[in-house]
């Protein structure tokens, strides 16, 4: 079978799409652990060197990047239903020209996007860095997860790259069959976004479950679930990993020159997401 991808820029939301649908296939009412949310990892380090036969950890990220989509390949045929994996990564191709994800191992891609004057709160309290930097994290074409010039991790090395580049890799991408789905509207109408993303996975609707699913991934109840039990995606320095998942909060945060430095940077896909409409776009003057 094949996999269908959760992709998204980090601190975007996709954690949290991932409790919705893993309390929506949970045949319990209870909510899922935090720790047991759906996602098989296209980047374990032991995978990829066990099932290539190769050292992953002799070889550079082009060579890595150029054997990934076997990979995925080998991980898909594992796969006996429905199977979920995220990633950061933007739609790259390998330098032979092969799609990191092709056809042969995704079926399907949920693309999560949210406005990045929120993203950049969010990023700085997962990173525990300040406000400035992780604007900068933001702009950084080159920015990786696992960077391997920070040592050897069991997860392989991923480009997130900055984030216009990250979201429009994916919005312009036509080969694997596509759903965006924004972090405001999961806010607003989670109900409906899972509905959504159900019909779109080719999932069958149980009414009952859905309600279920949305009170049990609740920002509140995951909340609760990570005061008792520390979540594994936390980052060890941070004092929490679900911190408010509000809407709206860089206007009460960042500064008018921290909006520009964003918009600035990154206008033009905000523009096209609709993230520059009403009041926001005074905000891009000096």
């Amino acid at each position: 079978m094949s996999i269908i991808l959760l992709a998204s820029y980090p601190k975007s939301g996709n954690t949290w799409m991932r409790a919705l649908l893993s309390n929506y296939l949970s045949e319990s009412d209870e909510p899922v652990s935090i720790n047991k949310l759906v996602g098989i990892s296209l980047f374990s380090r032991h995978y990829f060197d066990e099932n290539l036969g190769l050292s992953s950890a002799i070889m550079t990220y082009d060579e890595i990047l150029q054997h990934r989509p076997k990979c995925h390949e080998l991980l898909a045929m594992d796969v006996e239903s429905v199977a979920f994996a995220k990633t950061h990564e933007p739609y790259i191709c390998s330098q032979e020209g092969n799609p990191l994800f092709s056809p042969e191992s995704i079926s399907g891609v949920i693309y999560i996007i949210r406005n990045p004057l929120d993203i950049v709160i969010s990023y700085a309290h997962h990173n525990q860095c300040e406000i400035n930097r992780s604007i900068g994290i933001m702009n950084d074409g080159k920015a990786m997860l696992s960077d391997r010039h920070s040592g050897i991790f069991p997860a392989l090395p991923q480009l997130v790259s900055d984030w216009s580049r990250n979201v429009s890799s994916w919005l312009d991408q036509d080969t694997l069959p596509m759903k965006i789905v924004s972090y405001e509207s999961m806010h607003k109408n989670p109900d409906r976004v899972l509905s959504e993303t159900i019909d779109f996975c080719g999932l069958d609707q149980d009414q009952a479950k859905l309600v279920q699913a949305v009170e049990n991934s609740s920002f509140d109840n995951l909340q609760v679930q990570e005061a008792v039990v520390e979540f594994k995606m936390k980052q060890p320095t941070a004092p929490n990993f679900f911190r408010k998942g509000e809407v709206g909060d860089w206007k009460a945060t960042l500064s008018d020159e921290q909006v520009r430095c964003i918009i600035e940077r990154h206008g033009t896909v905000m523009e096209r997401l609709g993230y520059l409409d009403g009041q926001d776009v005074h905000y891009a003057k000096p």
